[in-house]
């Protein structure tokens, strides 16, 4: 790894004794453009992969070979980047938006705690101003698979809406499997939509 270090993109540091890492990540920011700067980051986290790969007897790349792998590397991950588009939008919303007016708005969801054996099921009613009109946590006994959770909470949360009377509805969840398969359901309200949003928007 010797030749590694004293090799281009490193060559530009003066031989000294860096007290940290950062100290060291810093004088290299300010010795290097960004491209070898890249080049430098990726280099020094794949020889420490290789370190740990080794310590376990695993295969690694050999150090004449790294700067070249991680050159290509660092260009394969350059090209699989989107570029900005003004023009893009979300398809789904990412903030929750309050419903017409007359118009109720349930959201669901469900949390699986880690290493137990239930799962909790959460919703809750609000109008057009954003008013909390009601809300329900049940926790429930099992494991399911996360879409059949949130299935459960969707059907939970339909049968809340009708306890209160609810007629003018809007089912909204972060799972858009579920939405797509609940489009078919709520004959019985006067007005129902099934909306997709995004985990940050499902309040």
């Amino acid at each position: 790894m010797e030749k590694v270090w004293r090799s281009h993109p490193f060559d530009t540091l003066e031989s000294h004794n860096y007290s940290s890492i950062w100290n060291w990540t810093r004088k290299l920011k300010q010795s290097l453009d960004e491209e070898n700067f890249n080049i430098a980051m990726v280099v020094a986290w794949k020889a420490w992969d290789n370190r740990n790969r080794a310590m376990k007897d695993e295969e690694v790349i050999k150090s004449c070979d790294l700067v070249s792998w991680c050159r290509h590397f660092l260009a394969a991950y350059k090209s699989a980047q989107i570029c900005p588009n003004s023009r893009m939008r979300d398809i789904h919303p990412s903030v929750w938006k309050p419903p017409p007016s007359n118009v109720v708005k349930l959201n669901f969801d469900v949390a699986f705690p880690n290493g137990e054996s239930f799962f909790s099921v959460g919703m809750v009613a609000r109008d057009s101003y954003g008013s909390c009109l009601g809300w329900k946590v049940t926790r429930i006994q099992g494991n399911l698979q996360p879409v059949e959770g949130e299935a459960l909470a969707a059907l939970k949360t339909i049968s809340m809406a009708k306890s209160m009377g609810l007629t003018n509805i809007i089912l909204e969840g972060d799972c858009l499997q579920v939405i797509n398969e609940c489009l078919n359901i709520g004959e019985s309200f006067d007005s129902c939509s099934f909306n997709f949003v995004k985990r940050q928007g499902n309040l």
